[in-house]
């Protein structure tokens, strides 16, 4: 049996074993609080690395969960929502003393220095925040967006260019893709200047707008209140709340995210591509000097006040476009409608890209209260290794998990000697100098912000941001293990385990053959540079070579280079077809969604034969292809690489891994 439990005694034996003085301090069950790093400063490397993972492997892990997580969740929301309505700008402040008849007399409403502080802090924070956006329109926008009009940058034109879907649902969507979302369902929207916004945006006469009458014909739309509450597993102890939006209103909402990111951009240097890996250099730094302290906050997202981004960019035209694009009212798990007093939740399209900009301010008036100039993130310098990772072409374009691990680490390794600025801000990730700590946490409460003391650290030598964790600046991330349900779920655990090792070089046997039993039968060994998820990842002489077909044979003899192929699990791609007079139908949205890149043209044979024998054998076919989400159906294929123990992590190599794999695996690889 392995669950959770059975892995987290199997880490317990295996760490109390590498690191035989740390068994006081590790907690007594995967869901435990208890327990924890004890006396962190005179720990090892190696000693605060196994800790680390006895308090990660279960803490995300959503196989068991409490009975009342949904319940916390809600109430949490509810919490921050009410804080935001109670919130209250900081008041203005006189002089101590007052002049009255002629006398000196003190003056009853003078609440001291720090009532001063607060006030002056949070004028500038309003300050920063305007002057990021009263700035010439970002050439980033004029260069991407030939159709932008950089006159009315934040005109509905402009936004509705910009826009886009999010990955998840939308209300009345009849599926997660675009194509399904704007032109197989029901359009829904808070108001009718939206509305209004949306169909004046599509030029007349064009496929857009075809497309859009034709929609509208088969499925109208509709008006809604809001959005409405939901929420995902994250945790035992709670879930992550989450609103599901209204379709036109996530396009508006996309759009002026794409905008403000253009200004932030163009004003501090920040890169969404690139900033997590600055934050996680930056972390590494201070880890090793204190000069750099990481904050983290709690409900950050819940928890701007819609009376604090009022009273910052109060009368522009992004506050108008933002009020309209947001939801004012969320439906809640009881059917009663709730009024939001916190200006945008998770599921906002723009929530993440505003939060940032916010503390982005914060931490600028903190620099202009210390007289210290704050400076720009540098241009990342072109990269042929990032470039190929990046690139739509490569081979790791359907990995989306090992692609955006791979990056993180690649990116933070290339900026190791890089000259940074001393801050980061990605979301609520935020890093400042050590000596700005108690000022930015300040301010940060001024703004009703919660920061999270378990997770922001000012002092020792342990500093985590944006998923990368450093003592002394060695990587201490543990692993966190989310299900073990299905096999794939067991083969990312094992794999993670396996790499852990690699980098801290505790061995985990017990763990390791508890997970590699669980597996029994259904076990393909594949390369290092493969996802998580594919198989069991081992060096190339551990490689276990199945049978080839005589297929994959003449496929090996085709390719003019040497090549090794093994078989390994994919995710089943999800196909939908449309032919003949469903091309008719639904052809303008197929041919926005082909022009998309979502949608691609095909030829499918009538019959049995391969062989097209005229041309009225051949029927046009476009076929859609939706990205698999979690609990995907995954199948076993015939892949190939030219460069099997290539790790491309900076942190581990094809020696360390074999270390790894003969710690934890030994007898069982052969």
């Amino acid at each position: 049996m392995c669950d959770i439990t059975a892995l987290y005694q199997a880490i317990f034996t295996d760490v109390s074993v590498g690191c035989p003085g740390i068994g006081s301090s590790l907690p007594v069950s995967p869901i435990s609080k208890s327990g924890g790093a004890g006396a962190t400063e005179e720990r090892t490397v190696r000693e605060y690395a196994a800790l680390a993972l006895a308090r990660s492997i279960g803490k995300k892990c959503t196989d068991i969960v409490s009975d009342d997580a949904a319940e916390v969740c809600l109430l949490s929301f509810v919490e921050a929502n009410e804080s935001c309505r109670a919130w209250t700008l900081p008041r203005k402040i006189g002089a101590p003393k007052t002049v009255q008849h002629g006398f000196i007399r003190s003056n009853p409403e003078y609440e001291g220095l720090r009532a001063v502080w607060n006030r002056e802090m949070i004028e500038q924070v309003k300050t920063c925040f305007n002057a990021t956006f009263n700035r010439p329109t970002p050439m980033s926008l004029l260069r991407e967006f030939p159709d932008f009009d950089g006159s009315n940058p934040f005109g509905w034109d402009n936004i509705f260019l910009c826009g886009n879907v999010g990955p998840g649902a939308a209300l009345s969507a009849s599926g997660t893709s675009w194509y399904d979302k704007f032109y197989q369902s029901t359009l829904t929207y808070t108001s009718f200047e939206l509305m209004e916004a949306y169909i004046d945006s599509l030029p007349v006469g064009t496929l857009r707008e075809i497309a859009e009458q034709q929609r509208y014909a088969a499925f109208g739309t509709l008006r809604v209140s809001g959005g409405v509450y939901g929420s995902v597993p994250k945790s035992f102890s709670t879930e992550r709340s989450i609103e599901t939006q209204p379709s036109v209103n996530m396009w508006a909402q996309k759009g002026l995210a794409t905008i403000i990111y253009a200004y932030l951009n163009d004003k501090y240097g920040f890169d969404l591509s690139w900033q997590p890996s600055v934050n996680g250099e930056l972390a590494r730094r201070g880890s090793i000097d204190g000069s750099l302290a990481t904050i983290d906050l709690k409900d950050a997202s819940n928890r701007i006040p819609l009376k604090l981004i009022e009273w910052l960019i109060d009368g522009t035209p992004l506050l108008a476009r933002m009020l309209t694009a947001r939801t004012e009212q969320i439906t809640m798990p009881w059917g009663g409608d709730l009024d939001l007093h916190l200006f945008a939740s998770m599921g906002n399209g723009f929530t993440f890209i505003l939060q940032t900009a916010v503390f982005l301010a914060v931490l600028e008036a903190v620099y202009t209260y210390r007289q210290v100039e704050m400076g720009r993130t540098p241009r990342a310098e072109r990269n042929p290794l990032l470039d190929f990772l990046s690139s739509p072409d490569s081979q790791f374009e359907d990995w989306d998990d090992l692609q955006r691990t791979l990056l993180k680490f690649v990116k933070q390794d290339a900026i190791k000697t890089a000259d940074l600025p001393r801050w980061g801000v990605f979301g609520d990730d935020i890093i400042c100098p050590t000596e700005f700590y108690d000022d930015v946490v300040a301010t940060l409460e001024l703004i009703n912000a919660r920061v999270n003391l378990d997770k922001s650290f000012s002092q020792g030598s342990f500093r985590e941001s944006c998923g990368f964790d450093w003592f002394r600046g060695h990587p201490v991330r543990g692993v966190y293990c989310k299900s073990l349900k299905t096999i794939q779920d067991r083969v990312v655990t094992l794999n993670r385990l396996i790499e852990w090792t690699a980098i801290t070089g505790i061995g985990l046997p017990h763990a390791c053959q508890l997970l590699w039993r669980s597996l029994s039968g259904h076990i393909f060994t594949v390369p290092l540079s493969e996802s998580h998820d594919a198989g069991v990842r081992v060096t190339s002489d551990r490689h276990r070579a199945k049978s080839k077909s005589e297929q994959v044979l003449g496929s090996e003899k085709d390719l003019q280079c040497r090549i090794q192929s093994y078989i390994s699990y994919v995710p089943v791609t999800v196909k939908r077809t449309f032919r003949n007079n469903e091309l008719a139908i639904y052809g303008p949205g197929l041919l926005l969604s082909v022009i998309r890149g979502e949608t691609r043209s095909e030829f499918a044979t009538c019959g049995s034969s391969s062989v097209w024998k005229s041309k009225g054998d051949r029927t046009s076919v476009l076929t859609q292809m939706l990205r698999g989400r979690d609990g995907v159906a995954y199948e076993s294929k015939w892949c190939w690489t030219t460069c099997w123990d290539n790790t491309l992590n900076p942190y581990y190599n094809a020696d360390k891994m074999d270390m790894a794999l003969s710690q934890n695996l030994g007898a069982s690889l052969r």
